[in-house]
């Protein structure tokens, strides 16, 4: 197969993964139900919490299936959170995801509970719970800044109990447009090698990758012609995300033309 060749990236991709539906973001996570507050590590493979019945009714959920969250399907309740997880799965540092991961067990002053969008273990072993809000729907505090509502109380009860939080907003994930696009992008290919590994293409693309220049993603599938065009992507795109292999997602399309690289990212 020669790089002329080359199908488009994501014009046969392998698995569906994502669904893109509408969802209304809420003030604050709202259930009925008290689950076991834990750090994520002990929650359930797919998500900390269930959510309520209601909400699922309620919310057209975007899925995802990530190998962070455990090789599983996970269901994000806006379009804006499912940017988020994958802004947060490119991550390399963070090796692993949860979906409502914690709920804080005590009322607000509105009567409601609530519960974190996110959360991820870095590699250092290192937690900390997302919240994810528009912009617009932040509150000023009495300090100046701007914050989700009844942060002081959340931030306030993480640090009593000995976890870090932080909330992530729209105009932060816009200014990672491109690599959060890639990363959607990627999935169905890093699904499908995590199910099919051919550890053989993969050590020929480490070896390739590690010339000075790099190689590109159509180059890699023109000198490794004993697989399918789709196969050797899938390959490269898993050494990716990985960190085995390196690629300037940030700034570049995932496209034939997108250059790898040997050794990942520190971020």
């Amino acid at each position: 197969m020669t790089a002329q060749q080359a199908a488009p990236i994501g014009a046969t991709s392998p698995h569906v993964s994502e669904s893109h539906k509408p969802a209304s973001d809420t003030d604050e996570q709202i259930d009925s139900d008290v689950a076991p507050e834990g750090p994520i590590t002990t929650a359930t493979p797919s998500g900390g919490h269930a959510v309520a019945r209601r909400r699922q009714v309620a919310s057209n959920f975007f899925w995802t299936w990530s190998l962070k969250a455990g090789g599983v399907l996970v269901g994000l309740e806006s379009e804006l959170e499912f940017r988020a997880w994958h802004y947060l799965s490119a991550q390399s540092a963070v090796v692993h995801m949860k979906e409502q991961p914690v709920r804080i067990p005590h009322l607000f002053s509105s009567g409601h509970r609530y519960t974190f969008d996110i959360g991820v273990r870095r590699r250092d072993g290192s937690e900390c719970l997302y919240e994810v809000k528009p912009e617009s729907r932040l509150e000023l505090m009495a300090d100046g800044t701007l914050a989700p509502k009844h942060w002081n109380e959340i931030s306030g009860w993480c640090r009593a109990s000995g976890r870090n939080c932080a909330f992530v907003t729209d105009t932060d994930l816009e200014a990672h447009r491109q690599l959060i696009d890639n990363w959607i992008l990627m999935m169905p290919y890093v699904r499908e090698a995590h199910e099919y590994p051919e550890p053989v293409v993969q050590a020929e693309l480490v070896q390739l990758a590690a010339r000075p220049e790099g190689i590109t993603l159509a180059d890699a599938a023109a000198n490794i012609d004993s697989h399918t065009y789709q196969t050797v992507i899938a390959q490269a795109l898993w050494l990716v995300h990985e960190g085995e292999l390196a690629a300037d997602l940030d700034r570049e399309a995932l496209d034939a033309d997108l250059v790898l690289y040997t050794g990942g990212s520190d971020e």
